[in-house]
């Protein structure tokens, strides 16, 4: 069986006082691709524990049929009230990851140790690795085994500047994904309009840039695995 460790970010209090976590659809719609697809899936977070999904993003047009599922879903719920530290992550049991978004993943991904531990790992043997909207920071310092960012020239796609601005969230984050990835040479794509899918697939990492683009950077990398 395929086994997968789905990395969302711990959750995290912000300078107004709001609690945020991570982008619940960017994590229901890949984790019920996931699983229906058979394999086997682990959810990690930075600190561990139990983490929660930012509010911002659980009702609305944001509020899918498969964020409605995951929150109604027992096993997935238990699995977020008690994720695995990233310290504690062994990275051989593992075809793929998967790093979902939210604004707490911009800072807690950014140059994490223990990411990119696993991350060097999985990138060596040639696991396909995925990531969505502010996750994809978390492969921007990500080193090849000759010493390269391993994103550089590759095409690769996350959350919009234009996109952070509509969201009120320029002030809030961390790291914006689209400056990041043209910062350190990775060849940035993006939909045409806001809030469109695009999802950019290169030798190593498929990317997604936001919420609408989860589901779809699940099934690229779902092929991607049934190729290898």
């Amino acid at each position: 069986m395929v086994s997968i460790v789905v990395v969302v970010a711990s959750t995290m209090t912000l300078a107004t006082g709001g609690v945020t976590g991570y982008t619940l659809e960017e994590l229901a719609a890949p984790y019920s691709r996931f699983r229906r697809a058979g394999y086997e899936v682990d959810i990690a977070s930075p600190a561990g524990g139990h983490v929660t999904h930012d509010p911002a993003y659980e009702s609305g047009p944001f509020l899918t049929d498969d964020g409605r599922t995951l929150l109604a879903d027992s096993v997935a719920q238990a699995k977020l009230a008690n994720t695995i530290p990233l310290a504690k992550v062994d990275p051989s049991i593992y075809d793929a990851i998967f790093l979902v978004g939210g604004v707490p993943a911009a800072a807690q991904f950014d140059a994490n140790i223990e990411l990119q531990r696993v991350l060097a790992a999985l990138l060596a043997r040639g696991a396909p690795i995925g990531a969505v909207c502010h996750g994809v920071v978390g492969l921007t310092g990500l080193k090849s085994e000759e010493g390269r960012l391993a994103v550089q020239g590759h095409p690769m796609t996350g959350f919009s500047h234009d996109e952070e601005v509509a969201a009120n969230l320029l002030d809030v984050v961390a790291v914006v994904p689209e400056t990041r990835l043209r910062a350190v040479g990775a060849d940035y794509r993006k939909a045409p309009e806001l809030w469109g899918v695009c999802v950019a697939e290169g030798p190593c990492f498929i990317t997604g840039q936001n919420p609408a683009s989860a589901g779809p950077t699940a099934d690229a990398l779902i092929a991607r695995i049934a190729a290898t």
